[in-house]
């Protein structure tokens, strides 16, 4: 039975790419202990055939084994395959070597996948261990002691080219003028330990930019099923480095996300996310994964299991500070139009009425029938003299009172020719407060009239004075 110590380092290093598990210039011992935190099935002793189908499968396509047979057979190969010593002299028309792109520096993920897929097809081929690990990562004592056969050397060729071949444009422009200037060496080894440079120089800002995704993710934005949005953020944590170490940090942050996600709306959805919530993610059944089984067995009990719709169902919304901001500034905005279209409906009306009062005076002033509106009184625009028939004419100041007209105060002044200069005075009170109307009976004198004639002038007839005759008073 072959275990997990029959293995070559290449087969694990290539293991641990496949799962997506920390590996990039570890020994194997780390390798194992970061393998086995990711499945607690995956130790030394334990039977490579234990591991699961497809995993296992994948295993041998990557290191360019047939995946035929029951896990038993697929296990021996890998076997026979670790122990298989590598030819010495090359070979006539070998094969070329291609790796996935390497886009740019921004992503550690695709880095560890990267490095990952080089070791995995490189170790087959005998020109990893003992090879290009001792190049990368070897001191220079044994870089200097290290022999390189003919066959390795030949395969060192064809992974520089497609080490070369599957960095992105990120990369190429300054690989090529590094290599033309000479700065960079055209070896495999030295474009490895250049492209790990530049990724470790911008590990810290990857790091908080992983953090700032994962803080940031929305599985109601997401719009898929909840196993499709663990699993990619569980991706984004592989990006976010020590600070956040895998293990028990990362799950307990995984779980109080996917717990803030999920609406409580529903009874039973409610009752299983208190449940969780009392207990530790290190305990027994309340682990992430325990978590997601428990949620989707509630969304099959309502009849929602389709991805989209239990998303669109049970997904809670979550405000960050930034979503609370573009809330408050489209709140504003909307005040801001209300008032806008109110202040337009004032203006309107205004002008309105201003236009009606205007014809209105117009009217009064012309046939001297009265004022407009109820009562008699001119209409209540305080402004609207100024715009009718009679214009901004003439010296005289104008005081805007607001609805007060006399009618025979306003006849007369016209016929006296006075109705601009004593705008004020018709305008000050209305016609039946007018002081110079009739009282108990009698015509009051008008003030600018021409006065009663003095005591014995002897009048025309008609006219009173004293104890004589004088004239009368002009009527008005």
């Amino acid at each position: 039975m072959v275990s997990y110590d029959d293995l070559s380092d290449g087969q694990i290093r290539m293991l641990a790419g496949n799962l997506l598990v920390q590996n990039a210039g570890l020994p194997r011992g780390t390798i194992m202990a970061n393998l086995q935190a990711h499945d607690s099935n995956i130790n030394g002793a334990a039977l490579v055939s234990t591991l699961g189908g497809a995993d296992l499968r994948n295993l041998c396509v990557s290191v360019g084994i047939s995946a035929a047979g029951s896990r038993v057979q697929m296990a021996d190969r890998l076997n026979s395959h670790a122990n298989a010593a590598p030819p010495e002299q090359p070979v006539d028309n070998p094969r070329d070597i291609g790796f996935q792109e390497l886009a740019n520096a921004s992503c550690s993920t695709s880095y560890k996948r990267w490095i990952g897929e080089i070791q995995a097809k490189l170790t087959p081929r005998g020109a990893w261990a003992g090879c290009l690990d001792v190049l990368v990562n070897g001191t220079p004592a044994q870089v200097n002691t290290l022999q390189i056969s003919p066959r390795q050397t030949q395969t060192l060729q064809l992974a520089l080219a497609g080490i070369k071949s599957s960095l992105g444009p990120y990369f190429r422009g300054n690989m090529i003028s590094k290599i033309e200037n000479g700065t960079l060496a055209d070896t495999p080894e030295a474009i490895i330990k250049w492209v790990t440079g530049e990724m470790g120089a911008l590990q810290g800002a990857t790091e908080e930019r992983a953090k700032s995704r994962f803080k940031n993710a929305r599985w109601k934005e997401a719009k898929c099923s909840l196993t499709e949005w663990v699993a990619g953020l569980r991706t984004i944590l592989n990006e976010v480095g020590p600070s956040m170490p895998p293990g028990e940090p990362q799950e307990s942050a995984l779980r109080e996300s996917v717990l803030r996600n999920i609406s409580a709306s529903d009874p039973g959805m409610r009752q299983i996310l208190n449940t969780f919530r009392l207990q530790p993610v290190t305990a027994q059944g309340f682990g992430v994964d325990d978590l997601v089984i428990e949620v989707q067995k509630q969304m099959a009990l309502n009849d929602h299991t389709g991805g989209e719709i239990s998303c669109e169902v049970y997904s809670a919304t979550i405000l960050n500070e930034k979503d609370y901001e573009n809330r408050h500034h489209a709140m504003l905005a909307e005040k801001g139009k209300a008032e806008g279209e109110k202040n337009k409906a004032v203006e309107a009306r205004k002008k309105a009425e201003e236009a009606q009062a205007i014809a209105c005076w117009a009217a009064q002033g012309n046939n001297g029938k009265g004022g407009c509106g109820k009562g008699g009184n001119y209409n209540r625009n305080n402004n609207s003299y100024y715009n009718n028939s009679y214009g901004n004419q003439g010296p005289y100041e104008r005081k805007p009172f607001k609805d007060k007209f006399c009618r025979e105060c306003n006849n007369f002044f016209k016929n006296a020719g006075q109705q601009q200069e004593k705008y004020n005075a018709i305008r000050s009170h209305n016609t039946e407060d007018c002081g110079h109307h009739r009282k108990g009976g009698k015509e009051q004198p008008f003030k600018g009239a021409k006065k009663g004639g003095k005591k014995g002038d002897k009048g025309k007839k008609g006219d009173k004075g004293g104890k004589g005759k004088g004239k009368k008073g002009g009527k008005w």
